[in-house]
């Protein structure tokens, strides 16, 4: 089975640069080389690199911030397509990345509802934008079906553009 099968959805359009790069399952150490021949460097200037995990047990956010490290375990889906949307979105990742880090509580206080929303849009999040206010107005009324089923062929073509992260 080659790439192009495997991902033939539009769904990964914005990854197939990367997708054609790399082998058919996940790998970690093939990400980290692309990671260095495409350098992607933090809000604070940190080059971001995709490392194994560490047991220092240091959070997620924190690693980011201080050493660029992006924790990416080896053979994950999860963590491979984190990788991949690093290399196709930079600018979210380090702009939520960032965003984590304004919000972060002191050691041992309780997570924020506003890093709970943070890790909800990176995880499965995706941007709306759109011409048409009747459009937005169903997507704000959870109108899913009459948005994207029964309204498919007006979404697709006029005032209503979807892409995840």
């Amino acid at each position: 089975m080659s790439a192009a099968s495997l991902y033939a959805s539009p769904l990964f359009e914005p990854l197939q640069r990367w997708l054609e790069r790399l082998p058919l399952q996940p790998d970690a150490q093939a990400v980290a080389q692309l990671a260095m021949q495409f350098p992607i460097h933090a809000e604070n200037g940190q080059r971001i690199r995709f490392v194994p995990p560490q047991p220092d047990g240091l959070v997620y956010e924190c690693r980011i911030w201080e050493s660029g490290e992006v924790e990416t375990r080896p053979d994950n889906w999860h963590d491979f397509f984190n990788a991949l949307v690093w290399l196709s979105f930079p600018k979210t990742k380090i702009a939520v990345s960032a965003a984590h880090m304004r919000a972060m509580q002191a050691p041992g206080e309780k997570r924020t509802n506003s890093r709970d929303v943070l890790t909800h849009f990176d995880e499965c999040g995706i941007v709306v934008l759109s011409s048409q206010p009747e459009l937005l107005d169903l997507l704000r009324g959870f109108c899913w079906k009459e948005l994207f089923v029964e309204r498919r062929a007006r979404t697709d073509r006029q005032g209503c553009a979807l892409r995840g992260k």
